[in-house]
């Protein structure tokens, strides 16, 4: 049946999910033991870059934590999240990076918890579809919560045709695998907030838009 299907599928995110952040907080936490291990090596020499080392590491792992509560946790209960603070989350996801985040202010209504999800979720997708680096421009309605939207502008991943496809649904059935997740996941939320996702392709541009029928 449809039900039993999308239970399937939805195990199947969820099992993705747990890899996916265990990969990604590897990198920063093995980093924070590595400095620590220098820092008892050197003694009393001079550790001021081991330090630095640690305290930059411990920050990502505590950055992505925090986006991954939001972009990966429950949307049950009632509380919004500031645009300030969801500007200051995509901001430090992409700390690391060589892409480029625009961001539209931080004037407007707080986001509904699941809202805030699926925009996480999505400028996930976009950092992934960018690749190497890029320009992720955020569109946010100044006075509604919804429409949301992300344009990407740059020379894309090699797999940002089978990103893309995860993310309309015309990878149905294909495999799943942790570094796509977001993409299968992200129309998922978006259909459980009865919005439509849509994709717009441009020379050198993608454009995810997504909004509740009239």
């Amino acid at each position: 049946s449809t039900q039993s299907r999308s239970s399937a599928a939805s195990d199947v995110y969820k099992r993705q999910l747990v890899s996916r952040i265990c990969h990604d907080l590897v990198s920063p936490i093995g980093a924070i033991v590595n400095g620590v291990d220098l820092v008892r090596e050197l003694g009393g020499s001079d550790v001021d870059a081991e330090l630095a080392m640690i305290s930059q590491s411990s920050d990502r792992a505590s950055a992505l934590l925090k986006y991954y509560r939001v972009a990966f946790g429950t949307a049950g209960d009632d509380s919004a999240i500031s645009r300030s603070a969801l500007r200051e989350q995509a901001t430090s996801f992409l700390a690391s990076s060589r892409i480029v985040i625009e961001w539209p202010g931080d004037d407007g209504p707080a986001l509904s918890r699941p809202v805030a999800r699926l925009l996480l979720l999505l400028l996930m997708c976009a950092r992934g579809l960018a690749g190497m680096r890029g320009v992720l421009s955020v569109q946010l309605p100044p006075e509604a919560e919804m429409p949301i939207g992300i344009r990407i502008d740059g020379a894309f991943s090699p797999d940002a045709p089978e990103m893309l496809a995860h993310l309309t649904g015309d990878a149905a059935g294909a495999e799943v695998t942790s570094r796509l997740v977001e993409f299968p996941l992200s129309r998922f939320y978006a259909a459980d907030l009865g919005a439509e996702l849509m994709i717009e392709q441009g020379e050198g541009t993608v454009a995810i838009r997504v909004s509740r029928p009239a």
